[in-house]
């Protein structure tokens, strides 16, 4: 998803296709992935924008262990 993302290692830059390999990592219980799936959905990249359902799924990342998305509510909360 990140190669995607950012259009690393010659993968073309793409959005969408990004978010469809972070939701396939999620379901698969990758927690950096959900976070990145709440990213997404918080900042409309590659999705419809939702930021209520982005926190969500970053606050279940945080829940489950993820760093960054610990990180991120607390830099987000900051303001």
């Amino acid at each position: 998803g990140l190669f995607h993302f950012d259009g690393l290692n010659g993968f073309g830059k793409d959005q969408k296709i990004a978010f469809d390999w972070y939701e396939r990592a999620s379901n698969a219980g990758n927690v950096k992935a959900l976070a990145l799936s709440g990213f997404s959905y918080m900042n409309g990249s590659g999705v419809k924008e939702n930021v209520t359902y982005g926190i969500v799924l970053v606050t279940m990342a945080a829940e489950r262990g993820s760093d960054l998305a610990c990180l991120s509510l607390g830099l987000w909360l900051a303001g």
